[in-house]
This record gives structure tokens, C-alpha cells and sequence, in this order.
């Protein structure tokens, strides 16, 4: 559908130049599909399965997840989200010990072919590395000497 609006504003009043406009979008009905499942793969470096692994699912641009519950990969680093639409999503991944990530996923299928749309969803983690947050930093302090110099920017004269 097409929407035309026209705005007339006076320059010596642009607070008062406001437009509101309602538009009803309607979704099209080519773009939702029964029975498509996400499929979403956790592995490590190894191509390992990442067990335990969590993952949300976000229509992209939106802040709260598709999915109900938060989603666990099994022993075999999978988990499966039923989707019913096309389009762009958002999908993080968190697991314990190792780097988050986020990754798009377009999803495009045919409507009148659904049982072809199987999108997957790989990710890689990589291991988070071990801080020791009990080593000492900088414990000889009376042998370190912090030096500073001050000079004009414009003559790097020193001041």
C-alpha cells in the first residue's frame, strides 16, 4: 500500500512542524511458513560439540528474544528453534568459559515449499583465556618512574 502525506512548516516556527502519521501494515502472506525449525550449532576450535551452550534468537532489530525460554545446546552442541517467518534474525551465544557471540542469519524460504527451508546457524567459540586475578601487578613501585612532559600543541616548544 502507499501512504502520501504532506507537511507545510513555516521557517520562523519549526517546533511547530510536526508530522504524525498511522500507517497499518499488513504482513504478506508469502512470508510465513509452517513448520521450520532453526537449527543452531555450537562447536569449539576442535569442532567439538559445545554442550550446555545458551542462545537467544531475535528478529533483528527487536530486544527481546523469540524464543520463550532461554535455548541449551545438547550433547551434540544443537538446539532448534521453531520459526514461522522469514527474514532477518539476530542470534547470540554465550557458554560458560568462552567467548560470546552474535551472528545474522537471513532466513528466505517459500512459502508453497516449506519443508525445504532448514536454516542453520554454525558458531566457532573460542576458549575465554584464565586471568589470575590474584597476580600482582607492578609490586616493585619504588623502582618505577613516571616521567611527563608538558608542550604547546601548536610549537611543541617545551613548557
Amino acid at each position: 500500500s502507499e501512504l502520501n502525506s504532506e507537511v507545510h512548516c513555516q521557517i520562523d516556527d519549526c517546533d511547530g512542524c510536526k508530522l504524525d502519521v498511522i500507517a497499518e501494515l499488513k504482513k504478506s502472506s508469502n512470508i510465513t511458513s509452517e513448520d521450520v525449525e532453526m537449527k543452531v550449532h555450537i562447536r569449539d576450535e576442535n569442532d567439538n560439540p559445545v554442550e550446555g551452550a545458551f542462545v537467544n534468537v531475535f528478529i533483528a532489530g527487536q530486544s527481546t528474544p523469540i524464543n520463550n525460554e532461554m535455548l541449551v545446546t545438547d550433547n551434540q552442541g544443537e538446539t532448534v528453534l521453531e520459526i514461522m517467518e522469514t527474514g532477518e534474525f539476530k542470534v547470540d551465544v554465550s557458554a560458560a568459559g568462552r567467548f560470546d557471540l552474535t551472528a545474522n542469519k537471513n532466513v528466505t524460504c517459500d512459502a508453497a515449499h516449506c519443508e525445504l527451508c532448514q536454516p542453520v546457524v554454525k558458531f566457532t567459540v573460542e576458549n575465554e583465556p584464565e586471568v589470575d586475578i590474584n597476580e600482582t601487578f607492578c609490586n616493585d613501585r619504588e623502582s618505577i618512574t613516571l616521567e611527563i612532559f608538558a608542550f604547546d600543541f601548536l610549537t611543541l616548544d617545551t613548557i
